[in-house]
């Protein structure tokens, strides 16, 4: 049971962060739809630049 629940935390942390950021911009204004698909596409490019360099900070940077 215990390894069931960490992996849905783990799932879905990503989408937490996603929905705590809209709530975020949605109280200043702005509406932003995308959240989880910039999430997305932040962690794929972050992926091919570490992998294509061979070291993870220029993918965490990449990320960023």
């Amino acid at each position: 049971m215990d390894a069931t629940f960490n992996s849905i935390v783990a799932a879905a942390a990503p989408l937490i962060i996603a929905a705590m950021g809209e709530t975020i911009t949605e109280k200043a204004g702005v509406i932003n739809l995308s959240a989880e698909g910039s999430i997305r596409l932040s962690a794929m490019t972050g992926f091919a630049i570490a992998f294509t360099m061979g070291h993870a900070l220029p993918g965490f940077i990449a990320a960023a």
